[in-house]
């Protein structure tokens, strides 16, 4: 099993009620029954998609997220 190691970034969050129902609908989904955390909904949300922008084969896309 993959050795996941601890998170060094800190970072705060405000979302709206609506916003934070939309994103533990979608982590029930990826990882059903899964004992997450709310931190861990909110970070690997945002690496999945993170990770799909970056591979979009569409450079509109992209080009918002590379930022030097």
């Amino acid at each position: 099993m993959k050795r996941v190691t601890k998170r060094t970034v800190s970072i705060s969050v405000k979302l709206s009620p609506e916003d934070w129902d939309l994103m533990q609908a979608a982590a029930d989904r990826i990882w059903p029954d899964a004992p997450i955390t709310r931190a861990g909904i909110v970070a690997g949300l945002a690496k999945l998609a993170a990770k799909d922008l970056l591979a979009a084969k569409d450079p509109s896309l992209r080009k918002t997220a590379k930022k030097s």
